[in-house]
């Protein structure tokens, strides 16, 4: 069986195949109407020193100490984000267009993968594809995950995400052992970004709670708690073990209202405060807060659990964990997984609210208001976009920041330079593929 026919439930009327690749297009399509600007935004920040020719001694010092030989970024361990990176210059050298075009793929990868959840989840094929557009068009995905290259780790991180919840719904049908599969991909995504770890708790709660609601899934066995608790255990000795203290750490009391403070941002951002210039983004805004009041007090009033109510409180569930480690350091460039969780919220809000709607016209009501939300929020999401534009004045004020750091090649300082001047005078060109530099070692 192929991949876009294994384990979709869907309606009698839509073939799987046919839904795969119809949500495939629209998947195209959204993310070239929302993002597409993002081919021409060019390098931002940290591309500058991270796009380099690595030598063997930096790749080799990833695997026991800092994903950033160079010690520009703060010490992680995160070996496999650093391989990955590693490779950009090999691959692509300066054309920031190309390695652009990578991260619109993989977005596209991390919607359809959220489809494909969405719609074994619900055993609704159209539910699969709102949820995708929804996480496309979300105005937090520029700044965590889509318009700077440097955040292709974040996109990595949401494919294991979507790969272990996807592995999730194939373990609990099963025997005990295909949960060591749901724990695989949690210990790669924490050695991408160190919030994979919360892929665990976060499952584990996950199937607790179906397993109470449901009445037909088991909870998680002993065996489940203590495999995936160990595989924990074991990434946390090897992080500490790597680096035995970190700023933030350890947290003090003193320190508590900065802490509660963090944590309650991310929430708060993706789901009550979507960014966006201008007036465009506010309809969208306030829609998607009507839409979670509602569909929150109409799960509170019904007598059972429907599979749309199971959605929209196990995607809060995964947001919680998600937005733990945004406890000690929170911004819109780290909250790419509970923007995920967000999409997943609002896409459970409106099957709650589609359900209710009984009678044809309401339905019609619904829709309108959905695709007026959607549309919304692309807009301010391509108002985001326009911040990594190269002449754009954030990027500017990036530009001057990296002309400071020793670290990036004297010539990408100097062309950084020629840059301003070229915005000024309307002549600015990309920065060539086959450009030189030397960064220091």
């Amino acid at each position: 069986m192929r991949l876009r026919d294994a384990a979709i439930v869907t309606s009698p009327s839509v073939r799987p195949a046919v839904w795969f690749w119809a949500t495939a297009a629209l998947i195209v399509a959204a993310i070239a109407w929302t993002h597409g600007s993002v081919l021409a935004a060019g390098f931002r920040a940290d591309d500058y020193f991270v796009i380099r020719p690595w030598t063997s001694d930096q790749i080799r010092h990833v695997l026991g100490g800092s994903w950033d030989p160079l010690g520009v970024q703060d010490p992680y361990h995160r070996p496999l984000t650093a391989f990955y990176q590693a490779a950009w210059f090999p691959l692509f050298g300066y054309n920031a267009r190309a390695m652009h075009a990578v991260s619109l793929v993989e977005l596209g990868l991390v919607a359809l993968g959220l489809a494909l959840v969405v719609s074994r989840e619900l055993r609704q094929p159209a539910a699969g594809t709102l949820a995708a557009i929804i996480f496309i068009v979300h105005p937090m995905v520029p700044d965590s995950t889509s318009a700077w290259i440097f955040n292709q780790m974040s996109l990595l991180a949401d494919l294991t995400v979507v790969a272990a919840l996807l592995a999730w719904q194939w373990a609990r049908v099963g025997r005990a052992r295909r949960w060591l599969l749901v724990w695989s991909i949690a210990a790669v995504s924490v050695y991408i970004k160190e919030d994979g770890a919360m892929l665990v708790p976060a499952i584990l709660t996950l199937q607790w709670w179906r397993a109470r609601t449901t009445g037909h899934d088991a909870r998680p066995s002993r065996g489940v708690v203590a495999s995936g608790l160990a595989v924990l255990a074991v990434l946390l000795a090897i992080r500490v073990a790597t680096y035995p203290t970190a700023s933030p750490w350890p947290p003090t009391f003193a320190a508590l209202p900065y802490y509660v403070h963090e944590w309650l941002s991310g929430p708060y951002h993706v789901l009550l405060r979507l960014p966006g210039d201008g007036v465009a983004g506010v309809p969208g805004n306030i829609g998607v807060v009507l839409a979670l009041v509602s569909a929150a007090l109409l799960t509170w009033r019904r007598p059972t659990w429907s599979p749309a109510s199971g959605l929209l409180v196990s995607a809060a569930i995964l947001l919680w964990w998600c937005g733990a480690p945004l406890l000690f350091i929170s911004g819109p460039t780290r909250s790419h997984l509970i923007t995920l969780s967000a999409a997943l919220m609002v896409t459970g809000a409106a099957a709650v609210i589609m359900e209710s709607a009984t009678l044809a016209r309401q339905r019609y009501v619904v829709i309108g208001a959905g695709v007026a939300i959607l549309v919304s929020l692309s807009l301010a999401s391509r108002a985001m976009n326009t911040h990594y534009a190269p002449c754009a004045p954030d990027t500017l004020h990036q530009d001057e920041i990296v002309r400071t750091w020793d670290v990036v090649a004297p010539e990408l300082r100097a062309w950084l330079g020629e840059k301003r001047r070229a915005c000024e005078t309307g002549t600015y060109q990309p920065l060539p593929a086959d450009f030189v530099a030397h960064p220091p070692r």
